[in-house]
């Protein structure tokens, strides 16, 4: 991505999706999913001849939106693997549900 002009560098998930403080194997699940979205959409985009010619600030633009959208949609896979009443009792704990040593 570099060689293209746009400036990239992994980083790790957070600790809650919507509020909604994950265990270490959720933030796990989560990691894997954006890393290997990422991973599609960096390959794919580097043979896009349409996103070849775009400028390097509307390639980083474009990236960072894409990656944004991938955050999410991994997010709410991981949540949906949660049931309801969890996710209630976890709402706004974030680090907190993960250092207390939950590892569901």
């Amino acid at each position: 991505m570099a060689s293209a002009g746009v400036n990239w560098t992994p980083s790790p998930v957070g600790d809650s999706v919507d509020t909604v403080g994950l265990t270490r194997d959720e933030r796990t699940q989560y990691q894997t999913i954006v890393d290997a979205a990422t991973e599609r959409i960096i390959t794919k985009l580097s043979t896009d001849k349409t996103w070849k010619k775009m400028s390097p600030l509307e390639k980083q633009q474009d990236l960072d939106n894409l990656i944004r959208g991938i955050r999410d949609d991994a997010g709410q896979q991981v949540l949906k693997t949660i049931p309801d009443a969890e996710q209630k009792k976890r709402i706004g704990v974030g680090r907190q549900y993960q250092m207390a040593g939950a590892t569901r």
